[in-house]
C-alpha cells in the first residue's frame, strides 16, 4: 500500500530509471512527489482561431479538424512531419522533427501519425510562426479527441509546468504527480482545525481569468490578488463545496492543477500558512526550551572598563550603535542567555558595538571568545582589537589554524585560555575544536555568522554552558524576514552609518575610463584596489585573472606606482606582510580577490575597479565596495565588464544609484527569490514548498503570533488537538530544534 513514505519508483509510472533522475530534482518518496510545486502554469483555458493565431506570435491553444499528412526529408536524416489542421476561420499545419537512422525502417513519425487520424480532432498548443505563405506550429504538447463535444484531460484549463531535468518531460512529470495525487494527497497532515481565520485578508473570487493568454510565473502579479482570510474561507469553500474535508490535500491538489490562477494563489497561501505555523511553532517550543534554563554567569555595569574604552575612541556612539548596546546590555543582565543578532550595513560600526558586550564581560571576571570566518578577518580583528584592549590591561589572544601550528605558541595559546590569562580570544572555526578549553567563557561573539554552518555554530555554544550569544551580519534584511530567518533571535539593527563619512561614488564604465580616473586619485595620494574574479587564467572561463593583471598593469597603466598582489592560496605570513605592506602605503595598488571582501580596513584607499563586475552578486559587490570610504577622502568605485543578461545589467543599475545595504539587500531578494537568497544569508535554512518569505510577510507575522500563544498554552503540544502539529514538527525539526537557537 502506497504511504507518504513510499519510494517514488514504486508510484506508477515512475520506476527505479526514472526515480534516479527524479532524485537529481530532490524528490525521492510520494511525498516529495505530491509537494513538487509547478514552476508556473500554462494558460490553456483560451482557444484561439487559426486565422488570429499569428496576432500574438506566441504560444497559443488551437482546436481544429485534422486534414492530411506530409512528410519529406532533410539534409543528414532529419525529418518533417507537417498535419493539416481546420477550423472554421482557415488553415494551419502542425510540425513535427525527428531524426532517423538511415539503416532503420522503423517508421519514426508511426505514433504521432496514429494519433492523427483523418478527421479527428485536436487540441494542440505550441509556438506559431509564419513560413512560405503558411501558418505553422512547433508543437508542445497535443490531445487527440473523436469528437468537438469530447472534453479533453489537458485543455481548456491551466497546466502545470514543473522544473525538469534531462530524461524527465513534462508529461511524465504530470503523470508520475497525478498517480501521487490519487493515491496518496489525502494522507498529507492537516493542521487547519486549529487555525484561526484571518481577519485581516482579502482573496477577490470575482475574476475569470480566461483573458490571460500566455505562461504565467507570478499569478499574484499577474492577476492582482488581494490578501484573503485563508484558514477559514478555505474551510468554508470546502463546506459548501461538499469537498475534501483535508484542507492540506485540497490545497496541494489545487496547486498542481487549479481552476484559475486565483485559486492557485489561494491555495499556494493556504498551504503556506500551514508550513509557516509548522515552522513557528518549532521555533516557540526551541525558544521555550531555552528560556527554562537561567544561566550562571552574571554581569554587574562597573564601568571600569567602559568609560575609559568609549573615552579612547575618536567618536561617538550613533543613535543605532547606542540603540543596539542597550538592548545587548538588557539581554546580558538578564536571567536568561542573550541569543541576540546584530545587523548593520558595511561600516555601520558593528564592531565596535559587539567590544563593548566584550568588555563587559571581561570587568565581570569573565573570558570572550570572537569567531571570525577567515584568517584574515581573524587576524585584522586581533591587530585592532588587542590594540584597542591593551591600553585597558586586557589579554587578548589569536587562535587560528596557522596561529596554532608552531608548537611552542599552540602551547601557550591553549595553556593561557584553559587557564583563563587569555581574557579575550580572537580566531577561526579553530576555537571550536576540542583541543581549546575554556575555563570561564561566557560569551560567545560570531562576526559574518552567515559564512558559519549551523552545526559549526552549535558547536561553538558547547565550549561553555549556556552562554550568551552574539552574532553578527553586514547583510541587512527587512525585520519582517529576519525574525523568521533567525529564529527565536532578538534582532537589532544599526541603520546608519557613522557621522562624517562621505557617500562612495559608483559607476559602470570602461576599463580605461576606470584606470583613468583612479590614476588621478592615485597622483593624489589615494590607493586602489583592483578586484579580480579568480586567481588564475584558464582555458575553461573568459575571466580576468588577479595573477595575470597584477603582471600586465604593473609594467602597463600602473608601471608608475607600486603594485601589489592578493589571493586566498597565499601562505598566511605572505598575506599579511603584503596586508601590511598595503596599509603602511608601500604599495598604491593592491591586485586582489574576493579574500578582501569581509574585514579588510585601509582608510588611504579610496578607489576601486571591480573587473568582470556582472559576473558577482549584489551583495559582494556591496561588500567589497564596503572596503573604501573609510577614511576622510572621497572614494570612488569602478565596474567593469560587458553585462550580458538583464539581470546582470539590473545588479550593476542598483549599485551605481544606492549605497544603502538595505535598500540592496532587499532588491537582491527581489531578484533571486527567497531559496537562492537564503543560501547566503542564512546557511540549512528550511526550504518551503509554498511559502514565500517575500510575499507572506503578513502571514509569518500572523503564524508567529499565533505560535506564541498556542505554545504558552500547551508547551509541549500534548493536547489532542494539537497532535497532528506535533506530529508535523517531529518529522520535519526533531534533529534540528537544538539547532533553531543558534540559526
Amino acid at each position: 500500500m502506497v504511504n507518504l513514505d513510499t519510494d517514488i519508483q514504486y508510484i506508477k509510472g515512475v520506476g527505479p530509471k526514472r526515480a534516479q533522475i527524479f532524485a537529481k530534482l530532490g524528490v525521492f518518496t510520494a511525498q516529495d512527489l505530491l509537494l513538487f510545486f509547478p514552476a508556473y502554469y500554462q494558460d490553456r483555458t483560451l482557444i484561439c482561431p487559426i486565422s488570429q493565431s499569428l496576432i500574438k506570435m506566441d504560444k497559443n491553444c488551437i482546436f481544429g479538424r485534422i486534414g492530411k499528412t506530409y512528410q519529406k526529408s532533410l539534409a543528414r536524416g532529419l525529418l518533417i512531419l507537417d498535419i493539416e489542421i481546420f477550423d472554421d476561420s482557415g488553415k494551419m499545419f502542425v510540425r513535427f522533427f525527428r531524426k532517423q537512422n538511415p539503416y532503420s525502417k522503423f517508421d519514426i513519425f508511426g505514433g504521432i501519425k496514429n494519433d492523427f487520424a483523418l478527421n479527428k480532432y485536436a487540441y494542440i498548443y505550441g509556438d506559431m510562426k509564419f513560413d512560405a505563405g503558411a501558418i505553422y506550429m512547433a508543437v508542445d504538447d497535443y490531445e487527440i479527441v473523436d469528437n468537438p463535444t469530447d472534453m479533453p484531460k489537458n485543455f481548456n484549463r491551466y497546466m502545470p509546468v514543473y522544473p525538469a531535468s534531462e530524461g524527465l518531460s513534462q508529461k511524465v512529470i504530470k503523470d508520475s504527480v497525478l498517480s501521487a495525487l490519487n493515491l496518496c494527497k489525502n494522507l498529507y497532515p492537516d493542521i487547519s482545525d486549529i487555525i484561526p481565520p484571518f481577519k485581516d485578508i482579502q482573496i477577490s473570487h470575482n475574476s475569470d481569468s480566461r483573458h490571460c493568454g500566455q505562461d504565467l510565473q507570478s499569478p499574484t502579479t499577474q492577476c492582482g490578488l488581494k490578501t484573503t482570510e485563508i484558514a477559514g474561507q478555505v474551510r468554508n469553500d470546502r463546506q459548501n463545496n461538499n469537498e475534501l474535508n483535508n484542507k492540506a490535500a485540497w490545497a496541494i491538489e489545487k496547486i498542481h492543477y487549479p481552476d484559475n490562477l486565483q485559486q492557485a494563489e489561494y491555495a499556494r497561501r493556504s498551504f503556506a500558512l500551514q508550513e509557516f505555523i509548522v515552522l513557528e511553532s518549532a521555533i516557540e517550543i526551541s525558544r521555550m526550551q531555552t528560556r527554562k534554563e537561567t544561566k550562571k554567569q552574571k554581569y554587574e555595569l562597573k564601568k571600569n572598563l567602559l568609560t575609559p574604552f568609549r573615552k579612547n575612541l575618536k567618536y561617538s556612539f550613533t543613535n543605532g550603535q547606542k540603540k543596539a548596546i542597550n538592548e545587548i546590555f538588557q539581554d546580558l543582565q538578564s536571567e536568561f542567555a542573550m541569543n541576540r543578532m546584530l545587523m548593520g550595513d558595511v561600516g555601520s560600526g558593528k564592531t565596535v558595538v559587539s567590544l563593548c558586550a566584550v568588555l563587559l564581560a571581561v570587568e565581570n571576571g569573565y573570558q570572550t571568545m570572537i569567531i571570525a570566518p577567515t584568517e584574515i578577518l581573524a587576524e585584522q580583528h586581533f591587530a585592532i582589537i588587542s590594540s584597542m584592549f591593551e591600553k585597558l590591561n586586557i589579554k587578548t589572544f589569536l587562535a587560528t589554524s596557522a596561529s596554532l601550528k608552531r608548537k611552542k605558541d599552540r602551547e601557550k595559546t591553549l595553556a593561557a585560555i584553559e587557564s583563563a590569562e587569555a581574557q579575550v580570544v580572537v580566531g577561526t572555526h579553530s576555537l571550536i575544536e576540542d583541543r581549546i578549553k575554556f575555563k570561564n567563557l561566557s560569551l560567545i561573539v560570531v562576526d559574518e555568522q552567515h559564512r558559519f554552518g549551523v552545526l559549526q555554530k552549535f558547536a561553538a555554544l558547547s565550549k561553555a554552558e549556556n552562554p550568551d550569544i552574539l552574532m553578527m551580519t553586514a547583510t541587512p534584511i527587512p525585520r519582517a524576514l529576519a525574525m523568521t530567518v533567525y529564529g527565536e533571535m532578538e534582532v537589532s539593527t544599526i541603520e546608519e552609518l557613522p557621522p562624517g563619512r562621505i557617500p562612495i561614488s559608483t559607476f559602470y564604465t570602461t576599463e580605461d575610463n576606470a584606470y583613468s580616473k583612479t590614476i588621478e586619485e592615485l597622483q593624489k595620494g589615494s590607493q586602489a584596489y583592483i578586484v579580480y574574479p579568480i586567481i588564475d587564467e584558464s582555458d575553461k572561463t573568459e575571466l580576468k585573472s588577479a595573477t595575470a593583471g597584477a603582471d600586465e598593469l604593473s609594467k602597463t597603466v600602473f608601471k608608475n606606482f607600486k603594485v601589489g598582489l592578493l589571493h586566498g592560496r597565499m601562505k598566511r605570513d605572505e598575506k599579511n606582510e603584503i596586508m601590511q605592506k598595503f596599509k603602511n602605503k608601500e604599495f598604491a595598488v593592491l591586485i586582489a580577490t574576493t579574500v578582501i571582501e569581509v574585514g579588510i580596513d585601509i582608510p588611504n584607499a579610496a578607489v576601486m575597479i571591480i573587473q568582470n563586475a556582472d559576473r558577482f552578486g549584489l551583495s559582494a559587490l556591496h561588500q567589497l565596495r564596503g572596503r573604501i570610504g573609510r577614511g576622510s577622502k572621497k572614494s570612488y568605485c569602478y565596474l567593469v565588464g560587458g553585462a550580458k543578461s538583464d539581470t546582470a545589467r539590473m545588479r550593476l543599475k542598483i549599485m551605481t544609484s544606492t549605497n544603502n545595504g538595505f535598500e540592496i539587500a532587499q532588491e537582491d531578494l527581489r531578484m533571486r527569490g527567497p531559496g537562492e537568497f537564503m543560501g547566503t544569508i542564512q546557511h540549512g535554512f528550511p526550504e518551503f514548498k509554498a511559502g514565500n518569505l517575500i510575499k507572506d510577510t503578513d502571514i509569518i507575522e500572523f503564524s508567529k503570533d499565533f505560535a506564541k500563544d498556542l505554545i504558552k498554552k500547551d508547551p509541549n503540544l500534548k493536547e489532542t488537538r494539537n497532535a497532528v502539529l506535533r506530529h508535523l514538527i517531529n518529522l520535519k525539526f526533531a534533529k534540528k530544534l537544538k539547532l533553531i537557537n543558534v540559526g
